[in-house]
């Protein structure tokens, strides 16, 4: 079996930050929609805290853009591989994306 490709968390906080600034959104903007102080939000942005599982799924809803999209500019290849693993789940942290 092929090795899954994996996703540098360095991509998705570049991802977080650009779609951020693309939509024109507030750090406090999003900060808000996630429920978290700003000063929390800055520092899962610039990684220096992670982001839950729960937190990434609600960032690519407030960014309205699919989940994959914040792993990668390559969404085709992204999704051809999450079908892949779709029978394995993970709970906890993005930190080793």
């Amino acid at each position: 079996m092929k090795p899954i490709p994996t996703v540098s968390v360095r991509t998705v906080l570049k991802n977080l930050h650009a779609l951020r600034i693309e939509k024109r959104f507030t750090s406090q903007y999003v900060a808000d929609k996630l429920n978290v102080p700003l000063k929390s939000y800055r520092k899962m942005e610039t990684g220096l805290s992670t982001i839950s599982l729960d937190q990434f799924f609600h960032l690519s809803a407030i960014m309205e853009v699919p989940a994959s999209k914040l792993l990668a500019t390559d969404e085709k290849t992204i999704l051809h591989h999450l079908r892949k693993v779709s029978y394995q789940t993970s709970v906890g942290f993005i930190d080793s994306i």
